[in-house]
């Protein structure tokens, strides 16, 4: 979807979405999330849905088009009244200089294990607080990818459930597989 569409969507400004996108961009790592339309693209886009151009009607900056990850990451950055359910990453101490990451939850989500409500939950991976070889580098780079990735997942799975959708395509044993491809001693 296209940024102006889904400012309308959250009932805020283009401006205002794109600002927080720009805020957060760490949280939109790679094309699975967002990228910016080229001048040629959108005008492309604008004349299949509108038939011609508007006269005068020029884009000062490139529109950004989100897909399904990028969508539910967005809700988590906005701001907005209609942003019920937030879901974010917070890091915790470790030893060693390392930080472990773990999902917040707000409002509290039910935990299907305890049936209890729980507001976190641990990612059971690791970031390095000053990386200091390019293998920590690198590390640090796909685990903050992957939680990201972890993190709008669950974002998505929450807001179907909100909506009476069950999200079949999606389990919680997905996050044990990912957890296993990454590299040894990246799950603290």
């Amino acid at each position: 979807m296209l940024d102006s569409d889904l400012a309308k969507l959250y009932q805020v400004e283009t401006k205002q979405l794109k600002r927080q996108v720009r805020r957060n961009i760490e949280r939109f790592p790679g094309k699975d999330f967002m990228f910016e339309l080229t001048p040629e693209e959108y005008i492309l886009i604008s004349r299949s849905q509108n038939g011609t151009l508007k006269q005068g009607y020029n884009i000062k900056y490139a529109p950004m088009a989100f897909t399904e990850l990028g969508i539910s990451m967005l809700s988590s950055v906005l701001n907005s009244a209609l942003n019920v359910m937030k879901v974010t990453i917070r890091k915790t101490p470790l030893t060693k200089g390392r930080h472990r990451l773990v999902l917040n939850y707000y409002p509290p989500v039910l935990n299907p294990h305890t049936n209890k409500r729980t507001g976190y939950e641990n990612l059971q991976l690791f970031v390095y607080d000053h990386p200091s070889s390019k293998a920590e580098r690198t590390h640090n780079q796909k685990t903050l990818e992957l939680s990201n990735t972890i993190c709008a997942t669950q974002q998505l799975d929450l807001q179907a459930q909100l909506h009476g959708l069950a999200p079949n395509f999606r389990k919680r044993k997905a996050l044990l597989v990912i957890s296993e491809s990454l590299p040894t001693g990246s799950v603290a």
